[in-house]
């Protein structure tokens, strides 16, 4: 049996022994233990977190070292890179100034001598391939000289940018990163430019251009842009001829990953990252900027801080690069990177604790077992006051024998108080059972009056006396329709109601039923549809109840309808027994009511059917009635839609056994009424 929640009494709630018991002996040593606990945990995370923040800052300053040693071996790198292309092209224009000389020369030596052998110094000779390739073309040695003279520039010019592009190629092997080398002269001019992989964008080309010459008056170092396709870090220096600048792709894997990669962390409990907090940009990219930008404003002042990102505390340090203006941020969420400091605390709130519970156990185990024996005494006293009537008080768990003679003299009582309980439920059913049969034979002879009267059997009547005596006659029907129903209860629940079993003819009860219902069906437009079998079903069944069981389903199944709704009654043989099934298209039922749906006095609620009169007892006969006679009942509702009742007869051993399926709606195959 299930009790209600019950409200403790209120003085169980103040004063009571436990709570004087839990303030005396617990209250003292806590606040002792909890002074002790709060000096050691302040100690503690002073320690812990000093330590931690000193193992970041150890990170980030190897680290640190790590990329300052990178970027200082590019810087050299690229400016002996630079000075080797200014090499080149120096080396290059020498060699097309000297051709230059030879061709003056050469052309002055051919205009006098008409021809090219013999020419002072060898002038000649530099062109004679490019003259025996003219000559084939053209006999004019003039116009041959200065055609040999045009390609061995060409020639020179292609040897120059040839070895250019090799030293670059170079350079982009050692640092595959590379997105852009650009050399200037000291008048700003471009002496070379190289690009490896996607040519920039014209703005992005001006933008490096006026960064080269910015690096002429001073060094540019991990300068961050974007040049449209990806992150970029530029590089630019100033060196004897001009300038050197490269550009190098962020996020290429073989720049920066490599040092932050092995920086000494684990991973799984701090982070390493590269920012430059001025350009909003890290490595490895962020989405979420505060967890670099925090941490290095909150490290900027003392090297190391705390701060919160998407509600998570961290602690953070960090430590520039060179003169970059870039920083390693070595940062651990606050729990993790104090979790010894967690260990240690609960460690000690454990001991504490079962040093305290140790010793509440030890001095208080008779008190608790006594205030034990009286709680349980006074929640049996409560659940019996609630109707809890079949609890029993466990006198075995009682700490004294008087407790459990208590509980024992409490257990008989709530035993005898729950006879009389059922002995008077006895004598209201049997008072039920009495006063409806005493009640149900004048109902009929009254009904049988009013029956003659507005039949005329008793002499010619006015319209309102008809009127009053019809509305009599309905209230009257009803009353005795409610009598009957209290008395089935009565029979069902004193185990007096008997079942005369016989073979009776289904499908004639129905068809009966039908007919009776005609009269409230046709009042509200209800078509009702049902195809009898050619053949009779015969089921084993009492008579009067199975009108019962069809009267409440049919009339239900009128009350509770639309207005020109339809109520389709079907029936289905299979082996030893006939199910019907009862659909209308009608109200429903909820699916939080259905549960209750056979309950005793249950109605379901709503607005739809609120003016809709019912006892609620229908169904729990119907049910009753049903299971009496072999059968079984259920159902199936959508609320708004209509129900469906199922239900099941035996067949009688006169019944041959076949399988029949009606189906409604088809033409000719039902009845209408």
């Amino acid at each position: 049996m299930k009790f209600p929640r019950i409200k403790k009494p209120e003085s169980l709630k103040r004063g009571s022994l436990q709570s004087r018991f839990l303030f005396r002996v617990l209250v003292p040593p806590f606040l002792t233990l909890l002074i002790i606990s709060i000096a050691g945990f302040v100690l503690l995370s002073a320690a812990v977190r000093d330590g931690e923040i000193s193992n970041l800052q150890r990170v980030a300053a190897a680290t640190a070292a790590k990329f300052d040693r990178e970027f200082a071996l590019r810087q050299t790198i690229l400016k002996n890179t630079g000075v080797e292309l200014f090499e080149i092209k120096k080396e290059q224009l020498e060699i097309r100034k000297e051709l230059e000389k030879d061709y003056k020369a050469c052309r002055k030596h051919v205009e006098t001598s008409n021809n090219f052998t013999e020419a002072p110094g060898d002038s000649c000779k530099p062109f004679y391939a490019q003259f025996a390739v003219a000559l084939q073309n053209d006999t004019n040695l003039q116009a041959a000289i200065n055609t040999a003279y045009t390609e061995r520039t060409d020639e020179l010019l292609i040897e120059e940018q040839d070895d250019i592009n090799k030293r670059v190629r170079e350079f982009v092997k050692y640092f595959p990163e590379t997105s852009q080398i650009l050399i200037t002269d000291t008048e700003r001019g471009i002496i070379s430019r190289a690009e490896n992989g996607v040519t920039p964008d014209p703005a992005y080309a001006e933008y490096v251009e006026n960064v080269a010459s910015r690096a002429l008056d001073e060094p540019v170092e991990a300068l961050a842009a974007n040049d449209g396709n990806s992150r970029q870090m530029i590089f630019a220096y100033p060196i004897k001829e001009g300038a050197v600048l490269a550009s190098y792709n962020l996020d290429n894997a073989n720049f920066l990953y490599p040092s932050w990669k092995s920086a000494p962390i684990d991973n799984s409990k701090a982070y390493v990252v590269v920012a430059d907090s001025n350009s909003k940009t890290s490595y490895p990219k962020l989405q979420d900027e505060t967890l670099y930008v925090s941490a290095l404003e909150a490290s900027q002042d003392s090297g190391n801080g705390d701060f919160s990102s998407a509600k998570i505390n961290y602690l953070a340090t960090s430590e520039p690069v060179g003169n970059t203006g870039w920083f390693v941020i070595a940062s651990s969420p606050a729990a993790i990177a104090l979790e010894t400091l967690a260990n240690t605390q609960l460690l000690v709130v454990f001991v504490a604790g079962l040093l305290l519970v140790i010793f509440i156990w030890a001095g208080s185990l008779f008190i608790r077992r006594t205030i034990g024996s009286i709680m349980g005494l006074v929640g049996g006293a409560v659940i019996f006051s609630a109707g809890g009537l079949d609890h029993r008080i466990d006198s075995a768990k009682m700490s004294d024998k008087e407790f459990a003679q208590l509980a024992e003299t409490m257990n008989k009582m709530a035993g005898k108080i729950q006879e009389a309980e059922k002995a008077i439920d006895q004598k209201n059913k049997e008072f039920i059972s009495v006063a409806t049969h005493e009640i149900k034979a004048p109902i009929t002879a009254i009904i049988g009056n009013l029956s003659m009267m507005l039949d005329d059997g008793m002499g010619a009547i006015d319209e309102t006396a008809r009127k009053l005596s019809t509305q009599a006659y309905k209230g009257t029907v009803r009353l005795r329709e409610l009598v009957n129903e209290l008395l089935d209860i009565a029979r069902l629940e004193s185990g007096s109601s008997r079942f005369d079993l016989e073979p009776i003819d289904l499908v004639a009860e129905i068809k009966e039923m039908i007919e009776v219902q005609r009269t409230p069906a046709n009042e509200k437009g209800i078509t009702i549809e049902y195809q009898p079998p050619d053949d009779p079903i015969t089921v084993t069944a009492d008579k009067t109840k199975l009108e019962i069981v069809l009267t409440n389903f049919i009339s239900n199944g009128i009350k509770y309808n639309r207005p020109q709704g339809r109520l389709i009654i079907t029936q289905e043989l299979s082996g030893d027994h006939v199910q019907i099934n009862v659909q209308d298209t009608g109200l429903g039922i909820p699916d939080d009511q259905k549960a209750k749906m056979f309950q005793k006095f249950f109605r379901v609620e709503g607005d739809d059917r609120a003016k809709i009169p019912g006892t609620g007892l229908g169904m729990f006969i119907t049910k009753k009635f049903i299971e009496g006679m072999g059968g079984k009942l259920w159902f199936e509702s959508e609320h708004g839609k209509g129900t469906v009742f199922h239900f099941t007869f035996p067949l009688s051993s006169e019944q041959p056994k076949t399988s029949v399926k009606n189906v409604p709606g088809v033409p000719g195959a039902h009845i209408k009424t």
